[in-house]
């Protein structure tokens, strides 16, 4: 056997325990949300950090101030914010709770795939 084996071996615990997690906490992160406002307050939207959006308001009389076309893409662009956010956010946490060992077992794995 040779010594990255060895170290493959020792780590393939540690790694397998730490990616039950990643993936337990990847799907509780899931229901979590974020808010986004449109720049002018018209539109408020939250999304899920899977990207799912779960609420969209619109302020009192929006409707009858903003022609429908301009509001259709207001809508459309704080939607699409919200879910920039929240990917964001969920790839930042996720991110926070990887292993060093992780990263380890990956750059291992890379010097065998090279080899």
């Amino acid at each position: 056997m040779t010594d990255l084996e060895d170290r493959l071996r020792a780590l393939s615990p540690v790694v397998r325990q730490a990616l039950e997690h990643y993936r337990t906490r990847a799907t509780e992160l899931g229901g979590d949300t974020v808010e986004t406002e449109s720049a002018d307050g018209t539109v408020r939207v939250t999304a899920t950090l899977h990207g799912r959006i779960v609420d969209v308001r619109l302020v009192p009389h929006s409707t009858t101030r903003i022609d429908r076309f301009t509001l259709a893409e207001l809508v459309a662009d704080t939607c699409r914010e919200a879910q920039r956010q929240a990917r964001s956010r969920y790839h930042e946490e996720l991110a926070a709770i990887l292993p060093p060992e992780y990263t380890e077992y990956q750059r291992l794995m890379e010097s065998v795939v090279r080899a």
